[in-house]
């Protein structure tokens, strides 16, 4: 006899929702890392490098947004 079996999918997928969102979180956190690394060597190195820097802007910049909202 099976007592409570919808109540184990709600948590199983309520524990996906958080296992993606900690991915997601790691993602943009390891993005702004490479692009405070790629400002910094645009600036002292050798300025080709603003260009990943842009390209990692324009790139990640909604994901903020994504995480923003899914919090909520």
């Amino acid at each position: 006899m099976t007592v409570n079996s919808g109540i184990d999918d709600i948590q199983i997928s309520g524990r996906w929702i958080q296992i993606s969102f900690l991915i997601a979180a790691v993602l943009f956190n390891l993005c702004l890392i490479i692009q405070i690394f790629s400002v910094g060597l645009a600036y002292f190195y050798n300025s080709d490098w603003w260009n990943l820097h842009i390209w990692l802007v324009r790139g990640y910049g909604g994901l903020s947004l994504i995480l923003l909202v899914w919090v909520f």
